[in-house]
């Protein structure tokens, strides 16, 4: 059993609970930080996820329900890709819904879905993609307190024989149905910007 895993769900507030093992299929990104949401009324935790299924790697959110000490993993995504780089990115809407952000390492589409009700991991929406570019990776989920959702993202393109990577954020007011045109506020052909 990997150590992240077991003490990330065992440890509720205020006490410390036993569960099952979760499992050494389940990983995650060094760099997509690992993504764990919480809700305190549903008294559950999400975790998104890749999982290694027979067919390869793909995405996944994982549900721990704390009061049933149950866990249920349900794939989301449906490119399967060797690499641990296309792990499910979580947030939870004001609403309930989980809406989960994944993609492929350098992957063709950023691909987004929201639950079809609120607090359960179980079933989804149809996939929604943003696609303005090409060979998307790390997509990463910030709401505010207003319920906007922020997506920043990589893109990687080749110019003149030299990779660059680009950074960008896009801004949903509808909880993730829609996003603005993207804006890019880095990228490594130009100088960092000064402190």
């Amino acid at each position: 059993m990997n150590p992240f895993w077991h003490a990330l769900l065992a440890n509720t507030p205020g006490q410390v609970k036993s569960i099952t093992d979760i499992g050494e299929s389940l990983a995650y990104t060094w760099f997509g930080r690992p993504n764990c949401v919480y809700s305190e009324s549903a008294q559950k935790y999400w975790i998104g996820t890749t999982k290694l299924t027979g067919s390869g790697i793909t995405q996944h959110v994982t549900e721990y329900n704390i009061t049933l000490d149950t866990y249920a993993s349900t794939q989301v995504g449906t490119v399967y890709v060797e690499d641990d780089h296309n792990q499910t990115q979580l947030i939870i809407r004001p609403d309930g819904h989980l809406v989960a952000f994944y993609t492929e390492h350098d992957g063709a589409a950023l691909r987004i879905k929201v639950s079809v009700s609120p607090y359960d991991s179980s079933l989804w929406g149809s996939e929604i993609d943003l696609n303005p570019f090409s060979s998307y990776s790390y997509p990463s989920p910030y709401q505010d307190s207003s319920g906007n959702i922020f997506l920043f993202f990589r893109v990687l393109e080749n110019i003149s024989g030299v990779n660059n990577a680009f950074w960008y954020y896009t801004i949903s007011t509808d909880g993730g149905n829609t996003f603005a045109t993207p804006v890019s506020f880095y990228n490594t052909r130009a100088p960092p910007p000064s402190v």
